[in-house]
């Protein structure tokens, strides 16, 4: 098992790999079980003579494009706009306090 001591080492690349990797494992193992459930539900159905057609109705979800940071909080980094959608409350309070979208830049 990797520590999280490990994983600090672990340059930016290793880490997304690393992710990358972990996410086709989660991917891999839930295939899986669906074809075991699938394989358990027919074989139940086939014991009292019936027969049963599964039908996967999963969705193709896009991944959405996150939006590269435009505005940033000067009073607080965590707080970002990509500058699409509605406008954060923090960057509204800033706009009324006289701050121009310049002085917000990221």
């Amino acid at each position: 098992m990797i520590s999280i001591d490990d994983l600090k080492d672990m340059s930016i690349e290793a880490l997304q790999g690393l992710i990358t990797n972990a996410q086709d494992l989660v991917s891999q193992y839930e295939k899986d079980k669906k074809k075991d459930v699938i394989k358990k539900i027919q074989a139940l159905a086939a014991s009292v003579n019936l027969n049963v057609e599964v039908k996967e109705t999963e969705k193709a979800l896009k991944p959405t494009a996150k939006g590269v940071v435009k505005y940033m909080n000067p009073e607080n980094s965590k707080q970002t706009w990509t500058g699409r959608g509605k406008r954060p409350k923090w960057l509204n309070e800033a706009l009324d306090a006289g701050k121009t979208l310049d002085d917000l830049m990221a």
